[in-house]
C-alpha cells in the first residue's frame, strides 16, 4: 500500500467517525454508565416544598400567553408553586400583559442590566427553598416541577438541570423550544 492510500483511508476513516462514529461511541458510553451506575430513583417528599419558577424576560411581549398558559398546567400542589417574571430593560408591552395576571409577581425594572443581573436582583425577594430558572419561551412538561423537587430529596443534590428538546419554528426558520424534560440531577462532590 503506497503512502497515498495510507493517508487517503486515514482520511477517510476520521471524517466517518465525525460524522458517525463519535456518535455511536457515545451512546455506547452512555448505555455502559448507566448499566453499570444506574440514575437513582428518588421517592416524592412527604409534603411539597413551596418552589418558585423565575422566568426571566426581555421584550418577550409574544410569548407570555403561551408561557403563563404552560405554567398554570404544572402539575404541583396548590398554593405550593409561586410564578415570578423578571424583566430588565423591557421596551414592549411585556410587564403590563405580566401585570394582568393575578398571583403572578412581576419584578421590572426599566434599566437593560443583562439576565444574570436581572436574575440576582430577582433572588432578593424570593425566599422559597427551591427556584427554577427557566427562559420565557421555554416550555416545561407538566411533570417538570415535581420531578425537579423530587430529586432534592437526595442530600447529595446541589442542583438539577434538564434535558432541552428543540423543534424548528415553521414561521420564522429559528429555533424554539419543545419542551424540557427534567431528568438529570448534578451532584455536589462529597
Amino acid at each position: 500500500m503506497t503512502a497515498i492510500a495510507i493517508i487517503f483511508w486515514t482520511c477517510a476513516a476520521l471524517v466517518v467517525y465525525t460524522y458517525v462514529g463519535y456518535g455511536v461511541l457515545l451512546a455506547g458510553l452512555v448505555k455502559l454508565r448507566e448499566a453499570l451506575c444506574p440514575a437513582a430513583k428518588h421517592p416524592a417528599p412527604a409534603e411539597a416544598p413551596e418552589v418558585t419558577l423565575l422566568i426571566a424576560a426581555y421584550n418577550e411581549q409574544e410569548i407570555v400567553a403561551e408561557k403563563m398558559a404552560n405554567c398554570r398546567t404544572l402539575a404541583y400542589p396548590e398554593g405550593r408553586l409561586h410564578i415570578a417574571w423578571v424583566t430588565d430593560g423591557s421596551t414592549d408591552r411585556t410587564p403590563s400583559l405580566l401585570a394582568e395576571y393575578p398571583g403572578v409577581t412581576v419584578l421590572h425594572d426599566a434599566r437593560r442590566g443583562g439576565k444574570t443581573a436581572a436574575l440576582n436582583r430577582a433572588l432578593e425577594y424570593i425566599h422559597t427553598p427551591i427556584v427554577i430558572f427557566t427562559d420565557a419561551n421555554t416550555m416545561l412538561n407538566s411533570e417538570a416541577v415535581t420531578e425537579i423537587v423530587r430529586c432534592f430529596n437526595d442530600p447529595k443534590v446541589g442542583c438539577v438541570a434538564g434535558e432541552k428538546r428543540v423543534a424548528a419554528a415553521a414561521a420564522s426558520g429559528a429555533a424554539a423550544t419543545e419542551g424540557a424534560y427534567w431528568k438529570y440531577e448534578s451532584k455536589l462532590k462529597d
